[in-house]
C-alpha cells in the first residue's frame, strides 16, 4: 500500500487538493495499490485509488464523494 505521504503528494501535485486527513479504505492491503478517502481544506471529500504498475509508473483515479 502506498505511504500516506505519497498520497498527500499525489493529491497536491496532480489534483490541487490540500489534504486535511487521509484514511485508507482497504480491508485487505496490498503493496501495489491503495484506496484512500481524502478530506480537503474546503471540506470536500474525495476517494483516490493509486495503482503501482509493473514499469514503476503510478496511475491514479479520483472521485468526489457526495
Amino acid at each position: 500500500m502506498p505511504e500516506p505521504s505519497f498520497v498527500t503528494h499525489v493529491a497536491r501535485t496532480v489534483y490541487g487538493l490540500e489534504p486535511q486527513s487521509i484514511e485508507s479504505l482497504e480491508q485487505f492491503p496490498f503493496d501495489w495499490r491503495g484506496i484512500y478517502r481524502v478530506q480537503d481544506a474546503q471540506d470536500g471529500a474525495w476517494v483516490i485509488r493509486l495503482l503501482h504498475l509493473p514499469n514503476s509508473a503510478v496511475t491514479s483515479l479520483i472521485m468526489r464523494c457526495l
